[in-house]
């Protein structure tokens, strides 16, 4: 086995390792890393939409389970029935409305984490695949495989111009040998 290399050695393992750490804490390195600005600001974009979609949604559960303790807490005192201020809409809710209101903010708040994931399982992919294209890309050429290519279809020219070769052979000839290069 033949092993060629194009001195970057461990060194390609261990960009690839920072560009995914420094993925996961600034959304869209990569993608600016690359010159990929379009799609960089896609990533940003998205990224900090979701993770400030989540604290968002998160803070607002905590307020509705905090009107709710507090309206079963009233509701023990007065008597079940009232209708408490609503401290986002100004509207009036019970304290079953308040615990909805709530479990809907954290659902909220859990697909809005799971967007964030998502999206930043598609940037860490996207970095494999934009290292494994620069490391095709800067591996090395060698000219000597056209060389051979151009010398053994010189002689498979001169094979299939034998005039001994009839037209029958020539097909069987043409189905049976596989030319990959």
């Amino acid at each position: 086995m033949l092993v060629f290399s194009t001195g970057r050695g461990l060194l390609a393992e261990s960009n690839l390792a920072n560009d995914i750490a420094l993925e996961s804490v600034l959304p869209g390195y990569i993608f600016f890393k690359n010159n990929q600005r379009i799609s960089g600001s896609f990533m940003l974009s998205g990224r900090v939409s979701t993770i400030a979609g989540g604290f968002y949604f998160y803070n607002r559960y905590i307020n509705y389970s905090s009107a709710e303790k507090a309206a079963k807490l009233a509701d023990l005192y007065y008597g079940p029935g009232l209708k408490y201020r609503d401290p986002y809409s100004h509207g009036y809710k019970s304290s079953n409305e308040f615990r909805k209101q709530a479990d809907r903010n954290l659902n909220l708040s859990y697909y809005s984490i799971a967007a964030h994931l998502i999206l930043l399982s598609v940037s860490i992919y996207n970095a494999i695949l934009i290292d494994e294209q620069n490391q095709l890309d800067s591996a090395p050429v060698f000219d000597q495989v056209t060389n051979d290519t151009h010398s053994l279809h010189y002689k498979l020219t001169n094979i299939v111009s034998d005039h001994q070769i009839t037209k029958n052979d020539l097909q069987l000839f043409e189905t049976t040998i596989h030319l990959d290069f």
